[in-house]
């Protein structure tokens, strides 16, 4: 009996898929890892050094999905009408916002998942963003608000990816179908 190619790649599939399963597990599993430092309203950016050219200022909340608490995603200001972090574009006319061209009045609420594939053929790692427009704050107690002031939570998680599954049966599939080229007789 002959070892074909076909049966090679199928063994390396089911390889591949079976050998990532574990840590695709353990991924998933809570780290005890405690992140108690998400943002605090609009106390993060009076520390961030306002001054009366800042038009912007940010503080997003990262909630990873495998640990406690949360931290911070992004924090910051800017003295243009402009600001970027990973992921997202803010814009600023007047007390609107637009989050990566989409129009966010005083209150409202933009919300957005990114989809990021891993090594690892079992998870794909998610990020939620929540947006929040909060309206004009002042740079110091005294001055009148002229600060557009952006809030917001980054939750991350991980979901099923069915690259795991297709491996494994597509692996088991070419080894099957290996197996019955290399039995049939020959004429």
């Amino acid at each position: 009996m002959k070892f074909s190619s076909k049966q090679f790649l199928g063994v390396l599939f089911i390889a591949a898929s079976v050998l990532t399963l574990p840590q695709a597990i353990r991924q998933i599993q809570p780290i005890p890892v405690i992140m108690d430092f998400p943002c605090e309203g609009d106390q993060d950016v009076h520390q961030e050094g306002m001054d009366a050219s800042t038009r912007i200022a940010y503080c997003l909340s990262l909630w990873p999905f495998n640990m406690g608490g949360g931290g911070i995603y992004a924090l910051g200001t800017s003295s243009e009408n402009e600001a970027a972090v990973t992921g997202l574009h803010f814009r600023r006319e007047g007390e609107t916002l637009y989050v990566n061209s989409r129009q966010v009045h005083t209150g409202g609420l933009y919300e957005t998942v990114r989809w990021t594939a891993t090594r690892n053929p079992w998870v794909i790692l998610t990020n939620r963003f929540e947006v929040r427009n909060e309206g004009l704050i002042s740079f110091d107690s005294i001055a009148a608000p002229d600060v557009l002031f952006i809030s917001g939570d980054v939750q991350q998680g991980w979901v099923p990816n069915p690259l795991g599954l297709i491996l494994l049966f597509a692996g088991m599939l070419l080894l099957l179908r290996g197996f019955k080229i290399s039995e049939r007789p020959d004429f």
